[in-house]
C-alpha cells in the first residue's frame, strides 16, 4: 500500500487518516475540493489533485495510478426534508458509484469506504450489536442512516477477487487535533466552556479518531472483501460520558436529560420555523429515536480480524480538553445541531425565567373533590350568531342585554332574550376586558390594546369610557409613571403609602404609555379604576405571552386610576402576569380594603391588600389552581367564578418544577404550542376565593378557552376564545346554573 487516494482528506477522519498514512512514510494523493479550506492539508505532505466526485474526469484522473482507495468524503447532515435526502444521494450515492467505477476503470486494488455505525441500527436494549444485526428489527430510519447504508450495500456488493472493497463503520467519533469542529468536540468544547445545560438520555459508542485511523489502515491492509467492520472504543451512556468529560475538564456534570417528547417538540419547532423561511429542518425528528435506545456496537471482528486495538476512554477525553483548551476561543465554531435555531429564536431580553416552582397538590385535590364536568357539558347552550369569539361581557341594568368585546376587535351588544348580536362600536384597537360603571347606567369601561403581533395602530393603548346612549368612546387613561420593578421583587403599596408612584393629570414626572391593558375593575362607589399590565414592553406577540406563562417573568402591574381627581397610582408591581381583577366588597368601610387578582401564569389567586392591618401585602389566596385563571366575577350570592383559559397539564407542571428547560420551551413558536388539543373550563370559589365550590373542565366544540365567566339571572355567559388555534363557533355559550348552586335573582345590579 504505497499509492494511495484518500478522498475527504481536509475532514476530521481524513486529516488523521493522511497524517497516519505521513507517520507510515506514504504520501498519498487526496482529491481536493475546489474552494475548500486549506488549512486543514498545510501540515501534511500530500499529493493534491482538485476535483470533486462529480466531476468523472477529475475523479478518473485522481484515481489513475494508485493501487489503494480511501474513500472518506461523505456529507454528514441529520436534517430533514426532500431537498436534504437528494443532496445526501448526489454526493453519497452518486459520487461513490462514480468513484468506484473510476477506479475499476483504472486498476484500484482495494478500496475502502467508511460507513457508519448507525447504519447497522440501534438497540432498545443495553446490549451491543455486531455487524450481522437484523436491520427490521433494529432500524434507525432516518434518512442520513438509511443513505448510509444504501451506499455502503453498493459498495461492498461490487466487491471481486480483483477489486477488494471493505467497510469500516465509526461510531461518535471524537479526538484532538480538528480542523473543521466535529459535532463531538464542539460537545467538548461546550462543556469545558460552561455552556453545555442538558442532554439527552442516550447510550451511544466512542470512538478516538486516532484509532478511526489505525482502524482504516489496518482495515486497507488485512480487510476481507466484501466484509464490513465496526469501529467503536466503549461504549457509554450518556451519564458516564460526560462525568468522564466533566472529570477530565474540571467542571460540574450538566445534570437535565430534557425526555425525548419535549425534545420531539423542539424538534418540530425548528423544522417549522426552517419551512417557513424555506430551508431544510435542522434535525430530522427520527433522529430522537436515539433517546433511550443504546448505539452500542460489538467490534470483535475489528479485533480478531485486524488486530485493532482502541485506546482508554480516559485518555481520549483529556487529549481531547486539553486540545480544546489550547485553541484560540474565536478560531473554532461548535457546529452542534439547532445551534443557530437557538439563537435565532431566543426570548426578548425582558421575559427572565424565575425559578422552579412546584405547585400545592392539595389545591388540585380541592378541586378535584367539587368537579362537575359532566354537568357542565350537560348544561352548555349555545345561541348562533354573527358574533365572533370574545373576551369579556357586562350586563346592562335589567339583564336584558349585554355588552361583549369581540374578537374581530369591535364591541357587540347582545340581546339575552333573542341572543340576537350586532356591532355597536368598532375602537381602533382590539378590545378586553369590560366593565360596567355603578351609578352611571349610561357607561361601561373597556381595555383596549394592540393584538398580539401588532406594533402599529391609529388608536391608543388604554381604558376608554363608552357612551351607550350615542356609541361616543373617550380615552381615560393612557399613561403611566415610570417606575422600577426595584429589583424584580413584587411590592404592593398600602393607600397612604408615600413612596407610591403616581401621576397626576398634567403632571410633568417621568411618564410612560401603557404597553397593555388587560383587564379591569371598578369600585363599588365608581370612583376608582383598577386595570391590570400583565407586562410593559410593547409589541408582543403570541410567543411573547406564552414565553411569559412559561418563565414566569415578574413583569405584571396593578393600577388605579380615580376618575375624580385623573390621579394614577401604582398599587402592585413585580408579579407574575397580572391579568383579572375584582374588587373585594366591604360594606362597612367607604372604599374597599383589597383586591383580587389572578396570575394567569403562576396558577394562582392573590389579594393586594391596600387598608387595614395588612395594608401594603399581598396574600396568596388559593395556589396551584388545575387552570391558567383568567378573567374573574361575582355572582350576586358573593362567590367567585374564575374563568380557566386552558388547564394546566402535566407538562406544563413539569416545566415549572424543572426551571433548566425553559431556555428550551420558551423557543418553540406560538402555533406549535397551541395545537395541541387543551381544556378549558371554570372554578366557582367562596367569596374570600380561598374554597372551590364547583369546578368543570371541558373539551369539545363549544369552547375553545374560556377567559371569563359571567353570571347572569338566566345563567352563565361564557366568553369564548381562541389564541393561535382555529376559532370557536360564534354565537353565544350559557352555561345553565348548576343544580349545586343557588341561582341569584338580582344580577342585574352587579359588575
Amino acid at each position: 500500500m504505497s499509492r494511495v487516494l484518500v478522498t475527504g482528506a481536509a475532514g476530521f477522519l481524513g486529516h488523521h487518516v493522511v497524517r497516519r498514512l505521513n507517520e507510515q512514510g506514504v504520501r498519498p494523493r487526496v482529491l481536493e475540493l475546489p474552494g475548500s479550506d486549506p488549512a486543514a492539508l498545510v501540515h501534511l505532505d500530500v499529493d493534491r489533485c482538485p476535483g470533486d466526485l462529480g466531476d468523472p474526469q477529475a475523479v478518473h484522473a485522481a484515481c489513475a495510478g494508485v493501487d489503494t482507495v480511501v474513500h472518506l468524503a461523505f456529507k454528514v447532515s441529520m436534517a430533514g426534508g426532500a431537498e436534504v435526502e437528494k443532496e445526501l444521494r448526489r454526493v453519497n450515492v452518486d459520487g461513490t458509484r462514480r468513484l468506484l467505477d473510476a477506479a475499476v476503470a483504472t486498476g484500484v486494488g482495494r478500496v475502502v469506504v467508511s460507513g457508519s455505525a448507525l447504519a447497522v441500527g440501534v438497540n432498545r436494549e443495553p446490549v451491543a450489536l455486531d455487524e450481522t444485526a437484523d436491520w427490521s428489527v433494529h432500524a434507525f430510519a432516518v434518512p442520513y442512516a438509511l443513505n448510509r447504508r444504501a451506499v455502503e450495500q453498493e459498495a461492498l456488493a461490487r466487491s471481486t477477487d480483483t477489486f477488494a472493497v471493505v467497510s469500516v463503520c465509526p461510531s461518535f467519533t471524537l479526538g484532538p487535533d480538528d480542523p473543521v469542529g466535529a459535532p463531538a468536540n464542539a460537545l467538548i468544547r461546550a462543556l469545558v466552556g460552561g455552556k453545555l445545560r442538558l442532554a439527552p438520555r442516550v447510550g451511544f459508542g466512542v470512538l478516538d479518531v486516532r484509532d478511526f485511523a489505525d482502524g482504516v489502515l489496518a482495515a486497507a491492509q488485512r480487510g476481507r472483501p466484501g466484509t464490513r467492520y465496526l469501529l467503536s472504543g466503549h461504549d457509554v451512556t450518556t451519564d458516564q460520558f460526560l462525568e468522564g468529560a466533566a472529570a477530565a475538564a474540571g467542571v460540574p456534570v450538566p445534570r437535565f436529560r430534557p425526555p425525548r417528547a419535549l425534545l420531539q417538540a423542539a424538534a418540530r419547532a425548528a423544522g417549522w420555523l426552517s419551512r417557513v423561511r424555506g430551508k431544510p429542518a435542522p434535525i430530522d425528528p427520527g433522529v430522537l429515536q436515539l433517546v433511550g435506545r443504546y448505539a452500542w456496537y460489538d467490534t470483535a471482528r475489528a479485533r480478531d480480524e485486524l488486530g485493532w486495538r482502541p485506546r482508554p476512554l480516559a485518555q481520549t477525553l483529556d487529549d481531547t480538553v486539553r486540545w480544546v483548551r489550547s485553541q484560540p476561543r474565536s478560531s473554532r465554531k461548535p457546529r452542534l445541531p439547532l445551534v443557530g435555531w437557538w439563537a435565532r429564536t431566543a426570548p426578548r431580553p425582558e421575559i427572565r425565567p424565575a425559578p422552579s416552582v412546584r405547585f400545592d397538590r392539595s389545591t388540585a385535590r380541592a378541586i378535584a373533590a367539587v368537579d362537575r364536568s359532566r354537568e357542565f357539558a350537560a348544561g352548555l347552550e349555545h345561541f348562533p350568531s354573527p358574533l365572533p369569539g370574545f373576551d369579556d361581557a357586562v350586563l346592562l341594568p335589567g339583564g336584558h342585554a349585554m355588552v361583549v368585546t369581540g374578537a374581530d376587535g369591535r364591541i357587540w351588544i347582545v340581546d339575552t332574550t333573542t341572543h340576537d348580536a350586532r356591532p355597536l362600536v368598532d375602537p381602533p384597537l382590539a378590545v378586553y376586558g369590560i366593565h360596567g360603571a355603578p351609578g352611571d347606567p349610561g357607561h361601561v369601561y373597556f381595555c383596549a390594546s394592540r393584538s398580539y403581533g401588532t406594533s402599529s395602530g391609529d388608536g391608543t393603548v388604554g381604558v376608554y369610557r363608552l357612551a351607550l346612549h350615542d356609541r361616543s368612546v373617550e380615552l381615560v387613561v393612557a399613561d403611566v409613571p415610570v417606575t422600577d420593578l426595584r429589583d424584580e421583587r413584587p411590592v404592593v403599596y398600602a393607600d397612604d403609602d408615600p413612596l407610591a408612584p403616581e401621576l397626576p393629570p398634567g403632571g410633568t414626572g417621568p411618564r410612560r404609555p401603557l404597553a397593555v391593558c388587560d383587564n379591569l375593575a371598578i369600585s363599588a362607589d365608581g370612583a376608582r379604576l383598577y386595570f391590570s399590565e400583565p407586562f410593559d414592553y410593547t409589541d408582543a406577540t403570541v410567543d411573547d405571552a406564552l414565553d411569559e406563562a412559561v418563565a414566569l417573568a415578574p413583569n405584571g402591574r396593578l393600577w388605579r386610576h380615580e376618575l375624580h381627581t385623573g390621579v394614577t397610582r401604582l398599587v402592585a408591581e413585580g408579579f407574575h402576569f397580572v391579568n383579572g381583577v375584582l374588587c373585594d366588597p366591604h360594606p362597612d368601610d367607604d372604599r374597599e380594603r383589597s383586591v383580587l387578582v389572578t396570575q394567569t401564569s403562576l396558577f394562582r389567586l392573590t389579594r393586594f391588600h391596600l387598608r387595614g392591618p395588612q395594608a401594603g401585602t399581598a396574600e396568596v389566596v388559593l395556589d396551584g389552581i388545575t387552570g391558567m385563571p383568567d378573567g374573574i366575577d361575582r355572582d350576586a350570592a358573593g362567590r367567585v367564578w374564575v374563568a380557566l383559559f386552558t388547564g394546566r397539564g402535566r407538562v406544563l407542571t413539569w416545566i415549572h418544577a424543572h426551571a433548566w428547560v425553559k431556555p428550551l420551551v420558551m423557543r418553540l413558536p406560538a402555533r406549535l404550542l397551541l395545537a395541541a388539543p387543551r381544556r378549558t373550563g371554570v372554578l366557582v370559589l367562596t367569596p374570600d376565593g380561598g374554597t372551590p365550590l364547583w369546578s368543570a373542565t371541558y373539551r369539545g366544540p363549544l369552547l375553545t378557552s374560556v377567559p371569563s365567566a359571567v353570571p347572569a339571572a338566566d345563567g352563565v355567559y361564557l366568553a369564548n376564545l381562541s389564541l393561535g388555534g382555529p376559532p370557536g363557533p360564534g354565537g353565544v355559550v350559557r352555561l345553565r346554573w348548576p343544580a349545586g348552586l343557588s341561582c341569584p335573582r338580582d344580577h342585574e345590579e352587579h359588575r
